[in-house]
């Protein structure tokens, strides 16, 4: 058997030459499913003209989903040539538009606004200073673009960028349907080429364009109702393309177009984002400027050139909570609950919000937190753009539920460049999304479309959760390190002197530097800092008055604090008594650079920080005259041992005082958060293991009393109240040990 190479890959050529034959009849197949799409298109077309039943709609369109998902399993599973293949979904994408384009819309009637704005901005006015039905404009009306404006009495609702597309239509072809229809035709296939593209940039074969060029309901959409969201496809796709290029600046100004055409557009913004680069901001400042250039025009009218905006967020249901499937489904499970139960809700605390308004804050922290999962988490590949695009767009319409079908195509354009965990909940959404006409258009309005078409974007958000973040999360052994291509494994030869090799590099305060594991308090030196400074109870008044009861130290008093973190005790109690003289000892090197920089900011001369081990601090002995520790053996895997370290660096009538929480909640809040910001943060196949333990140790009382009561304190004072545990030791040669009841 002969082996060639082609273009799509390898292929066996035998003498009966079946390699050509399974390409014509992968090549066949694919054509037989267009003519079928294009068919049925032109079924449904029929179906608009006539009027006919819904049902004959709603078994029209499962036919053409039905085709259309056999010919994406085709292109994903076959092989047809690639260029013959494209060009094939090319064509059959243009027939399919085209049988709709003569036809006057009836599922949606927004073109005639389109028009009409063109017509206003033509005639040189604001569209955003009159409505149509105002009488300053009775002269612009017409018997075909005026009456099938909806919504007359108010004002427009569409940003400045898609004001910008609308006079330009209107300058190439005015009060034309038809023409319009067609100029969106035309950027529908040029976002299919721009996908091609992006499919061949990332390693695919262009042929899966399809998956977007071939959907009944885009079909729907722009052949006959003639929607501007494929103007946003087409520059969220070209903003994408400038990311990929490493172009910020062109990446974020044609985010804002697509933002100002459609504003939702902006959900893409975090996929966008490069989370290896933090602190390159190009992208949204770019994004922000072009937004802020674009609204200057038509500033001339105030506040309302936010159009109808605030009008059709009360009108959709979005401020009252009406909107919202999930809500409802929640309220409803609620109302057949146990009796009471709601009553009981609304006299708790929160009561203070409306359910409405609670499920906003909801919405708002489940999309703030995928945002900064993509922020915090770098890509495994540049595929993984598509994949988080097409996260935050299900995450959106899943929780918010817009009903118009349109709204899911901009999800629809990231369906052929999205990984295997992603595919099927895009397509659940943008596949269910075309039979939410029928809840309008059969009688009674049936509940079981807004179920078919809502739950199904509530399984995907399931779905593409447990795709995305699952494998994230999961816990797994660290990978070994993956061996250097071998081109870039050769090294000088260096000739061998007979020297020995280097000792592994020790650190000064006795630290060993080179083979410890790695460390969380230094990935993320601010999660641990904000929580210290923010979160946790401030006890230095507690300190000053257990340490030196006459309310300060005497001239030259050394302090230690264990465990020192970001420094804060040390530089509170360095900047309150300039004669007392700080060490912070900690074993995190990020940790203690932040403490420098605090205190260096501060001009704290009298305080200092250093590198060491508490279990084996590199001191001597009865060096110092006080020592603090709190939240020290939360994460010590031998406590007792640092508690002898402070009892042997203590001078003779030197105290320690030690604060260690007591809530479990409040202990691991800050070592969880650490933990998730690492398997967030961490690209998959490489984990790295860390020192930390996974749980910090919460001391009963009768514990702590027992740690605390291990070295042989001269006087020892206990206490307790709701959150910590407390004591202050003086090193002497008496052992009594005073309890103090909670």
């Amino acid at each position: 058997m002969q082996i060639v190479a082609t273009p799509e890959g390898i292929a066996s050529r035998g003498p009966t030459g079946r390699a050509p034959r399974r390409a014509l009849l992968d090549l066949g197949v694919l054509a037989a499913l267009g003519l079928g799409v294009v068919l049925l298109t032109l079924r449904m077309a029929r179906w608009f003209a006539d009027e006919r039943d819904p049902r004959t709609f709603a078994l029209v369109l499962a036919a053409q989903l039905v085709l259309y998902a056999l010919a994406s399993g085709w292109v994903l599973r076959g092989r047809p040539p690639a260029r013959a293949a494209l060009a094939l979904v090319f064509l059959v994408a243009l027939a399919a538009r085209l049988a709709f384009v003569p036809q006057t819309p009836r599922a949606s009637d927004d073109i005639y606004r389109y028009i009409w704005d063109g017509r206003v901005q033509a005639a040189g006015l604001n569209p955003y200073q009159y409505a149509p039905a105002d009488p300053a404009l009775e002269r612009y009306r017409d018997a075909a673009i005026y009456p099938g404006i909806n919504r007359k009495p108010v004002l427009t609702i569409y940003p400045p960028v898609a004001q910008a597309v609308f006079r330009l239509l209107y300058w190439l072809h005015p009060d034309s349907v038809t023409w319009t229809k067609l100029a969106f035709v035309g950027c529908d296939l040029a976002a299919i080429g721009v996908i091609a593209g992006l499919l061949s940039r990332l390693g695919l074969r262009p042929e899966r364009a399809l998956l977007y060029a071939w959907h009944p309901l885009l079909i729907l959409e722009v052949g006959h109702s003639g929607h501007i969201d494929v103007v946003a496809i087409l520059f969220l796709l070209l903003a994408v393309r400038a990311r990929l290029a490493s172009r910020p600046v062109q990446a974020g100004f044609l985010l804002a177009c697509a933002a100002l055409v459609k504003l939702y557009a902006v959900v893409a913004l975090p996929a966008l984002l490069h989370p290896e680069r933090r602190r390159d901001l190009r992208l949204p400042l770019a994004c922000a400027v072009t937004a802020a250039l674009a609204y200057l025009p038509f500033l001339s009218v105030g506040a309302r050139v936010l159009g109808y905006l605030p009008g059709y967020v009360r009108e959709e249901g979005i401020a009252s909570g009406g909107r919202y499937y999930l809500l409802q489904q929640a309220l409803g499970l609620m109302a057949r609950g146990p009796a009471g139960w709601p009553q009981w809700l609304a006299d708790s605390p929160l009561g203070a919000l409306g359910a409405a308004q609670w499920y906003q804050l909801f919405i708002v922290a489940a999309m703030g937190a995928l945002a900064l999962w993509c922020w915090l988490r770098p890509l495994a590949s540049p595929r993984g753009i598509a994949d988080r695009a097409a996260l935050l767009f299900v995450a959106l319409l899943a929780l918010a539920t817009p009903s118009q079908p349109w709204y899911t195509l901009l999800l629809l354009a990231f369906v052929p460049l999205v990984g295997r965990r992603l595919l099927l909940p895009a397509s659940l959404v943008v596949g269910a999304a075309g039979f939410g006409y029928l809840h309008s258009w059969l009688p009674g309005a049936p509940a079981w479309v807004l179920h078919l078409n809502y739950g199904s974007r509530a399984l995907a958000l399931a779905l593409a959760v447990s795709g995305a973040l699952a494998p994230a999360l999961a816990r797994r052994p660290p990978s070994p390190p993956t061996p250097l291509p071998r081109a870039r494994a050769r090294r000088r030869a260096v000739p061998d002197t007979g020297r020995p090799a280097a000792p592994a590099r020790i650190d000064p305060l006795g630290v060993h530097a080179g083979d410890e594991p790695a460390s969380l308090f230094d990935r993320f030196p601010w999660c641990y800092a904000f929580c210290r400074e923010w979160l946790f109870r401030d006890h230095t008044s507690g300190i000053v008055a257990a340490l030196w009861p006459a309310g300060a130290p005497p001239a030259g008093s050394r302090l230690l604090e264990l465990g020192c973190g970001p420094g804060f005790y040390a530089r509170r109690l360095a900047g309150r008594f300039r004669q007392l003289r700080v060490v912070g000892v900690d074993r995190s090197a990020a940790q203690l650079r932040r403490a420098r920089a605090r205190a260096d900011a501060r001009h704290l001369t009298n305080c200092r920080f250093e590198r060491a081990d508490v279990h084996a601090l590199p001191l001597p002995t009865a060096a110092v005259d006080a020592v603090v520790a709190a939240r020290l053996v939360t994460i010590l895997p031998e406590p007792a041992r640092a508690l002898a370290e402070m009892h042997r660096v203590l001078r003779p009538g030197g105290r320690c005082f030690l604060a260690e929480p007591r809530s479990r909640f409040w202990t691991n809040l800050p070592l969880r958060a650490l933990w998730l910001l690492a398997q967030l943060s961490t690209v998959r196949g490489g984990r790295v293991a860390y020192r930390e333990p996974r749980h910090a140790t919460v001391l009963s009382a009768a514990e702590f009393g027992a740690l605390v009561g291990s070295q042989p304190w001269g006087d020892v004072r206990c206490w307790h109240d709701a959150r910590y545990h407390y004591a202050v030791c003086e090193k002497g040669a008496a052992e009594t040990i005073e309890m103090v009841a909670d």
